[in-house]
């Protein structure tokens, strides 16, 4: 992949830290994440695969995820 043709969209409505960008002639979601100067990116085809890596990378660093995989509310 090179960064020469691509194209950022937006910001992903639903989630934290997914953005969508066109690239090769196809969208793609984009998730990434700057924690204490370590740069993290993940590309997916699917806006919820994207939302996943970046939680399960949230997980991975010691951190509560904020998307998809977040525990459900006590009640």
């Amino acid at each position: 992949m090179h960064r020469d043709n691509r194209k950022y969209i937006g910001k992903s409505d639903k989630y934290k830290g997914v953005s969508q960008i066109y690239q090769d002639n196809k969208y793609k979601w984009w998730a990434r994440c700057y924690v204490n100067h370590n740069k993290w990116e993940k590309y997916a085809d699917t806006e919820r695969e994207a939302a996943i890596a970046y939680d399960k990378y949230m997980i991975k660093i010691g951190r509560e995820p904020v998307n998809v995989l977040k525990p459900k509310a006590q009640v």
